[in-house]
């Protein structure tokens, strides 16, 4: 019976190593996924403040949809992030990049 039981605890430990690595797979995506989005934010604050320079009215019916409560408190974090190097943004054009970019895709130009 040693003999039968070793082979499916075996089997049964590579199953779970597998699901592990699956796992671990999955949650790096949803980091990129995450970072993409934070990224994405501060993309719109920039178009948000372009946009209120040229025409008030108009952004703020653009931010009517979310309290300016919500949009702070995602910036602060975004900002957060940005002082601890997990975000960089371009000189050049101010487009956020991941902290090991070497150059803007938005521009080209160097981080």
């Amino acid at each position: 019976m040693d003999g039968a039981a070793a082979p499916d605890v075996a089997q049964r430990v590579e199953e779970l190593e597998k699901q592990l690595r699956l796992m671990r797979a999955e949650l790096d995506e949803m980091k990129d996924v995450q970072l993409m989005e934070k990224m994405d934010l501060v993309n719109l604050r920039n178009e948000l403040e372009s946009l209120e320079m040229a025409n008030p009215q108009l952004a703020r019916q653009k931010t009517d949809a979310r309290s300016i409560d919500e949009l702070a408190a995602e910036l602060k974090e975004i900002h957060g992030q940005l002082r601890q190097g997990v975000l960089n943004v371009c000189k050049g054009c101010g487009n956020v990049l991941p902290s090991g970019a070497k150059f803007c895709g938005k521009c080209g130009g160097k981080a």
